[in-house]
């Protein structure tokens, strides 16, 4: 299942553990494997889900605030999601040259 952030969540924001500030419109997948424990939910917690960046088996997952995503399946139609323009403009890009 695909995870669609619905809105702009900082690195700074509480149970947002991705690392980096995560931008309305960028897709994650829902983390299917086993957390052993790293993902906080229970009575009087926020409600937490678990992602990866990199499918739903991926590694490293991460906990993210629940009320940041709409989740496939759960929240829309599977066919609805479609990465936005934002995503790619906006997502932190790799130097491809080594400083010296």
């Amino acid at each position: 299942m695909r995870a669609l952030v619905r809105r702009d969540v900082g690195h700074e924001e509480p149970n947002n553990y991705l690392g980096r500030d995560a931008y309305e419109g960028e897709v994650f997948y829902v983390y299917q494997g086993h957390t052993y424990g790293c993902i906080r939910n229970g009575p009087g917690l926020p409600a937490v889900v678990a992602l990866s960046e990199s499918g739903p088996h991926g590694t490293p997952f991460f906990e993210f605030p629940r009320d940041a995503v709409d989740i496939e399946g759960e929240d829309f139609p599977a066919a609805a999601v479609q990465p936005s323009v934002r995503q790619s403009v906006l997502r932190p890009q790799q130097d491809p040259q080594p400083h010296s």
